[in-house]
């Protein structure tokens, strides 16, 4: 998992958070010179398999390409046109032209989910899961495959997916739009709702662009 911390090992401060997204293979690059500039900086990486000796490999970003970039709220500068001309950056993610902010929360979670290596990847279908604990059959009672369901809990909050898998170990494979990547994601029935059950006051976000 690449990121600053402060001298203690953790992170002291609330951070403001955006997505810069990178040229190819280039996140380590263009990470060390954000925190140059005084940026704080994050990407959950997960250990691929090597595939012959069954041995982890180096680390791999979960999402590739992309970066979160962070600063103490108030800081008076260009702080976009600085991330921006960061050698190894393209551009920051925006949504209607504006460039998408992060909840600190969400980062947090996200580190958290990568020091408890809940990201895996998924060597039958390709690509990286996040894996949480199962659940019982008869919580699938609500569910369908196909289904478009809201997260509501865990670093992916807020996301709209469809339900491609069910059963299993008792798990709920929903596929998700992050980041321009569709990514397959294992979720309980306690982290996700039908779309057209979920609080009509929470914010949904079905995808975001890099512009």
């Amino acid at each position: 998992m690449m990121e600053t911390v402060a001298k203690a090992g953790k992170v002291k401060r609330s951070y403001d958070w955006y997505l810069a997204y990178t040229e190819s293979q280039c996140e380590y690059h263009a990470a060390f010179w954000l925190q140059r500039k005084g940026f704080m900086t994050f990407f959950p990486e997960y250990k691929p398999r090597n595939r012959r000796r069954g041995k982890s490999k180096v680390k791999e970003p979960v999402f590739p390409n992309y970066v979160f970039v962070g600063e103490v709220p108030g800081v008076e500068r260009d702080r976009f046109g600085e991330i921006e001309a960061t050698s190894g950056v393209l551009c920051l993610l925006r949504i209607d032209s504006v460039p998408l902010k992060v909840p600190d929360a969400v980062v947090g979670e996200l580190r958290e989910a990568a020091m408890k290596q809940q990201f895996v990847e998924d060597e039958k279908r390709g690509g990286v899961r996040y894996v949480r604990e199962g659940i019982t059959a008869a919580d699938l009672a609500k569910f369908k495959l196909n289904d478009e369901v809201l997260v509501t809990r865990g670093p992916f909050a807020s996301f709209v997916g469809r339900i491609v898998r069910m059963g299993g170990r008792n798990e709920i494979g929903v596929l998700l739009k992050i980041f321009n990547t569709e990514t397959l994601v294992r979720f309980t029935e306690k982290q996700i709702e039908p779309l057209d059950d979920a609080p009509t006051n929470q914010s949904v976000s079905r995808s975001a662009t890099a512009a």
